[in-house]
């Protein structure tokens, strides 16, 4: 089959979430078929990878992304029954690169990236595959539920979850399937509509790449990793600086936390200081990874699944969580990592890890093993090529 990828980024290198799972989707389904890559282009460039990236890719083709302003398009948006998130990527330029690679590469089958790319007509023909990284208008959603009462943001998160809800539903309705990354997503889904086919393909990670090290990590140093100016890590940081940190710090006075990623908010950048360090853009995330003496994913809204948690296992990093920041994974807290929600709990569990190494060795090892046995990017693709099969079968019997 002739299978294309439409993204909202080029899926090269794959160094954060969405880019990771689109390029290792598209490296497995390169095994048995020919693929394609159609996205926006990157909007930070110099960042690599594209040589590796076409060694499996057929044809990769970028459209310019306009620089509108983001603050005057949300403006707009609230005077407007279009959702944000589908004013920001819908564009004639893109529709007609879409049309026409379509056409020219005959391909058999688009899987869409993010709900928000599904905004775009796709001829007839091809079957076609929404790909959910999160249920965004879940996500949406638990942003305005945690924003404060009477604030733009409470207001704005309130009108746009509610339309892009109305948006997303209707695309998925439109697919011949949707994959999702974990049962807690389909069941939503199916909540909402129970006519979606659905297919569960989870979120993986290289184990070949994520190798654990015999060296330890650097003395009572807690690493989290992400997109920085991505709101919910962001918002995920300064919790654990603000709430949770003063509290380790107390029990262990060197105590220090390093957030690993992306660009570097002004409300973050606020808080550095000898014991709080925010690295910016990275080329080898690994490097951080291995700093950790505990792993921690604060995270207080997100929706699919973190591959911060599965990346920090596979390094052989013990990880202490939020519930919701390890959702969807099927993860065992006691066993593969430590679930803890509020920041006294958060910190308990931490300074028990720092100061119980072979407790800390003994998780790391357990995490590895189910990271191993549920993660590995080849079972994720024997799941992805069952849901390339049934996308085609679905089309083909609609249009007998």
């Amino acid at each position: 089959m002739n299978v294309l990828f439409l993204s909202p980024y080029p899926p090269f290198p794959p160094t954060f979430g969405g880019t990771v799972r689109i390029h290792h989707l598209m490296r497995q389904a390169a095994r048995q078929h020919k693929v394609f890559s159609l996205s926006y282009s990157a909007s930070v460039e110099g960042l690599g990878g594209r040589e590796q990236f076409m060694e499996f890719v057929d044809k990769a083709v970028e459209v310019p992304r306009p620089s509108d302003n983001k603050r005057i398009t949300q403006g707009l948006s609230l005077v407007s029954p279009m959702s944000f998130q589908r004013m920001s990527h819908r564009t004639a330029a893109m529709q007609t690169a879409l049309v026409r690679m379509i056409d020219q590469e005959q391909i058999d089958v688009v899987v869409v990236e993010f709900s928000q790319m599904a905004c775009f007509d796709i001829p007839p023909g091809p079957a076609v595959i929404v790909d959910e990284h999160n249920v965004e208008w879940d996500l949406l959603q638990r942003e305005w539920q945690a924003a404060s009462p009477g604030s733009l943001r409470k207001l704005y998160a309130g009108c746009e979850f509610r339309k892009f809800r109305r948006e997303e539903m209707a695309s998925l309705a439109r697919a011949d399937l949707v994959t999702v990354t974990s049962p807690r997503d389909r069941d939503l889904l199916h909540e909402w509509d129970d006519s979606l086919n659905i297919h569960v393909v989870k979120n993986g990670v290289d184990t070949t790449f994520f190798q654990p090290q015999e060296e330890p990590g650097e003395p009572d140093t807690l690493v989290f990793t992400g997109t920085m100016h991505y709101h919910p890590n962001s918002q995920a940081a300064r919790w654990f600086v603000e709430e949770i940190l003063p509290a380790i710090a107390s029990e262990v006075p060197g105590a220090r936390f390093i957030g690993a990623g992306g660009q570097v908010p002004a409300e973050l950048e606020s808080l550095q200081g000898d014991s709080v360090h925010f690295t910016g853009y990275v080329d080898d995330i690994r490097e951080w990874f291995y700093k950790a003496s505990v792993f921690v994913v604060p995270l207080l809204v997100g929706g699919g699944t973190r591959f911060k948690v599965v990346e920090a296992m596979a390094a052989g990093r013990p990880v202490v969580s939020t519930t919701l920041g390890a959702e969807g994974i099927g993860a065992v807290h006691g066993e593969h990592l430590i679930l803890a929600d509020t920041p006294n709990d958060f910190a308990r569990e931490v300074v028990d890890l720092l100061r119980g190494p072979a407790r800390a060795d003994e998780l790391a090892k357990a995490g590895r093993r189910f990271v191993e046995e549920q993660f590995a990017w080849e079972v994720i693709g024997e799941h992805m090529e069952a849901a390339l099969n049934a996308a085609v079968q679905e089309r083909e019997a609609a249009v007998r």
